[in-house]
């Protein structure tokens, strides 16, 4: 798990609301605190096929859409099946469903700062973090690839 700051808030917002960078991604959850709280949960236990980010990608923009600035908000975001399986692969590591990990991004916008904090969930208990470490080299890989900026903190 690492935390990364995003540089150029406006460039990386345009492009999470307006564009398909995360579309690849299952939202889990969002909340948007504007003049009033919204949440968006994908945890529906009569839905069966997940809910992407595409999906709720223009109702978060109407959400923020406005002159003022949210007060904050938290998207937690996960890799599709399908891309963690070829991202697994890109790893070296060929899985069945049943031992799927799962990884996430969380975008996080609070005190006017935006932050990405990743994450990674293995079906088993293990001290070995080299699943979770070649997450954050991916996830940092690929936000250098769509042109955001980022620093370590």
């Amino acid at each position: 798990m690492i935390s990364l700051l995003i540089v150029d808030q406006k460039d990386f917002t345009t492009k999470l609301f307006g564009q398909d960078m995360f579309d690849g991604f299952e939202i889990k959850e969002a909340v948007f605190i504007t003049t009033f709280r919204t949440e968006i949960s994908s945890d529906v236990p009569e839905q069966n096929s997940p809910v992407t980010w595409e999906t709720v990608r223009p109702v978060a923009y109407r959400i923020l859409q406005g002159s003022n600035l949210p007060k904050k908000f938290h998207v937690v975001l996960k890799l599709s099946a399908a891309n963690t399986f070829k991202t697994l692969e890109s790893f070296g590591i060929y899985a069945e469903d049943k031992t799927l990990p799962s990884f996430f991004i969380n975008i996080i916008y609070e005190r006017e700062k935006l932050h990405i904090v990743t994450g990674c969930s293995k079906p088993s208990f293990t001290l070995d973090r080299s699943l979770d470490d070649a997450w954050d080299v991916t996830v940092k890989k690929y936000l250098r690839h769509k042109r955001i900026d980022i620093e370590a903190e």
